[in-house]
């Protein structure tokens, strides 16, 4: 889903299109339906519209890709001199090219549930999720032992929806990936990331981290909240995010949460603020990324959770780890003890064909 309109033609992209004296460049993928433009799968897409001399760039809730631009150009690929972070409406390109804000809710809301209701809730709210998900496109999931990836294939699984296993990973070269391959490598999620030239889909389980209150930093926050160092707590256990929350990269992180003054809803809208504008995964060429985690609403509901609850989920994935554990609890051996760490160890059965999901 990378894009870059110009005043001309740029060469590193392989499909244009020419529009009021622009060039509008696309990797593979997207569809041209009489000047409307478009690439995705919902919740995560992008639609640029060409009408009455102007063009028009929208999503249809909330932005999942960055966005550069300078006097001549924008795209969501190419570091341009300006960065667009605040989510208002943006004209560039001497008012030719319009970004219309996104419209996601980012406010934080009280649910008024307890915290078995909000486990059903937050249930449903994935089964929902993944059974009215509809594309065309095979399913291709590669395990990982990663706790989010677990989670939404547990929701797979239960509804029997087709999915191709994968025992390798893949990734074919086209022009787009071999004429952008070092613009690319600066996106975190796309050094390595599985890609194929005929139309896919790879089942992620981006964004879990973020939306699930396990990213370090989140999780440290709230735990500083309820008067708990959480890597106090860590050091001293075993569990799914003691090595991954003490590895030093995160400390400089830590310390900046030390200089935070803020009550604790001043804190859930933080931790969301932080995170609507977390881009991580969108698309590449013809292989589209279904990222069912990744949504603001699911960072809510975590936010009502007690902290008894929350706590579970900071340290070890309680909460993640109770929803595979309703669908099948058999489906949690193939989650990794620590998360980054040793992924792999557990799966050798599933990559030699010894053991399969079910």
């Amino acid at each position: 889903m990378f894009f870059n309109i110009g005043r001309d033609r740029n060469n590193e992209f392989p499909v244009h299109v020419e529009y009021a004296g622009l060039c509008i460049s696309l990797d593979n993928g997207w569809t041209n339906d009489n000047g409307v433009i478009s690439k995705g799968l919902k919740d995560n897409n992008c639609v640029i519209t060409c009408k009455y001399n102007k063009i028009e760039i929208t999503v249809e809730r909330r932005r999942t890709f960055p966005l550069f631009y300078d006097d001549d150009h924008i795209s969501n690929i190419i570091n341009y001199a300006n960065e667009y972070y605040i989510n208002e409406d943006l004209t560039v390109l001497n008012n030719t090219v319009t970004v219309i804000k996104s419209c996601e809710p980012r406010q934080f809301t009280d649910l008024k549930l307890n915290d078995t209701q909000l486990f059903d809730y937050l249930y449903e709210y994935l089964d929902d999720k993944v059974t009215n998900f509809e594309d065309q496109a095979p399913i291709k999931f590669f395990p990982t032992g990663g706790v989010d990836t677990g989670v939404i294939m547990s929701f797979v699984l239960k509804h029997k929806i087709p999915f191709e296993l994968l025992t390798a990973e893949y990734k074919d070269m086209d022009y787009f990936t071999c004429h952008s391959r070092s613009r690319l490598g600066k996106f975190w999620a796309y050094r390595n990331i599985h890609h194929w030239k005929d139309p896919s889909i790879l089942l992620s389980g981006t964004n879990g981290d973020e939306m699930m209150l396990r990213n370090p930093h989140d999780a440290y926050l709230i735990g500083k909240l309820h008067g708990e160092n959480i890597l106090k707590t860590l050091a001293d256990h075993n569990t799914y995010h003691s090595d991954y929350f003490l590895r030093s990269k995160h400390k400089p992180g830590y310390n900046d949460i030390d200089n935070l003054v803020l009550t604790p809803e001043q804190a859930k809208q933080h931790v969301i603020d932080r995170n609507y504008c977390d881009y991580q995964h969108w698309h590449l060429g013809n292989t589209l990324t279904w990222t069912p985690l990744n949504d603001l609403t699911l960072i809510n509901i975590m936010l009502n959770f007690s902290y008894p609850c929350v706590r579970s989920q900071l340290l070890d994935a309680g909460i993640s780890k109770q929803l595979i554990e309703r669908n099948n609890p058999d489906l949690l051996k193939f989650v990794s003890p620590a998360k980054n760490n040793m992924n792999f160890q557990h799966l050798h059965k599933v990559f030699e064909g010894l053991e399969s999901f079910k």
